[in-house]
């Protein structure tokens, strides 16, 4: 096999480069600019070639391709023409296809998707309608989806989902919720048949948040009303106070997600016992009749 990378010789600026492992078989694959740099970046092995992001010096930063060759090491698609290039960034595989968020003069920054070829490389949905940017981030795969956050102009920064198709591309939220519910930089984690994520929809403030069903229907995100913790910090139990009159199950984490305890078809107000709790920061999650579940956090002081 062969390694590819960026790297800078004092002479030619940094440029793309190859080695097979050996000193011998180190050197520079192409002068992409030969006036500068062209700082290959975000890579990404697609269909047995190597795609990638670099600015040759005239159409400003763009995708390319390399089969491994100087020869086949080329541009691949002018998204943005003109010297300020679209910038294609988050190169992620998806339905055998490249999916990456680039920048064009008509529709701002918005997911793009390549099928390798240059007449399937093409804008998937423009999320922020017009020269907006929806700026998708977070690149995760669950359930055969691609879920992202992105701005769609009317709430902040949300989360979305695509089938890879501009009808199957949605957002997912509960009633009424905050404005820019989830961070720029959020992480979304999949565990366990779910898609967790940190998310400020409710009153509650910024709290854990998990996606189970794949029907992608709003009530998996949150239950009707809020239920509430208290004291939090917590010494000696953790009183659960619920919002409504329906049966609920009841389990406690550690932060790194080992199950502490269980508690079946709690209806009332309830308290879990925590003083043997070492101090730290735990998870409480609470499941309705109807399977929607919210996670909160408190912390065990002693």
């Amino acid at each position: 096999g062969m390694l590819y990378f960026s790297a800078n010789d004092g002479t030619t600026g940094t440029e793309l480069w190859v080695t097979d492992g050996t000193t011998n078989g180190t050197h520079l694959l192409k002068d992409i600019n030969p006036d500068g740099s062209s700082n290959p970046s975000r890579f990404l092995v697609f269909n047995g070639e190597l795609y990638f992001r670099a600015n040759n010096g005239s159409t400003g930063e763009e995708l390319w391709k390399t089969d491994g060759t100087a020869s086949g090491t080329q541009l691949f698609k002018d998204i943005r023409p003109g010297s300020l290039g679209s910038e294609p960034t988050n190169l992620t595989l998806f339905n055998n296809k490249i999916y990456f968020d680039a920048i064009d003069s008509t529709t701002g920054r918005e997911l793009w998707e390549t099928d390798g070829t240059v007449l399937g490389t093409q804008l998937v949905k423009d999320i922020n309608p017009g020269v907006g940017y929806s700026f998708p981030f977070g690149y995760t795969l669950f359930n055969n989806k691609l879920f992202f956050s992105a701005e769609d102009g009317t709430n902040g920064r949300e989360l979305w989902v695509t089938d890879g198709s501009a009808a199957g591309t949605v957002k997912i939220s509960p009633a009424n919720p905050n404005s820019s519910p989830i961070d720029l930089y959020t992480d979304f984690i999949v565990l366990n048949n779910a898609l967790y994520f940190g998310a400020n929809y409710t009153s509650a403030g910024k709290e854990l948040w998990k996606l189970t069903d794949n029907s992608l229907s709003t009530s998996e995100l949150s239950l009707t009303t809020q239920p509430k913790i208290y004291p939090n910090p917590a010494k000696e139990v953790l009183n659960v106070k619920f919002p409504d009159n329906q049966v609920y199950d009841i389990a406690v984490y550690t932060s790194s997600g080992k199950l502490l305890a269980t508690y079946q078809k709690v209806r009332k107000d309830f308290q879990v016992p925590v003083a043997k709790f070492p101090e730290g920061l735990y998870f409480i999650t609470l499941k309705d009749e109807k399977g929607n579940t919210v996670s909160l956090k408190f912390i065990k002081n002693n």
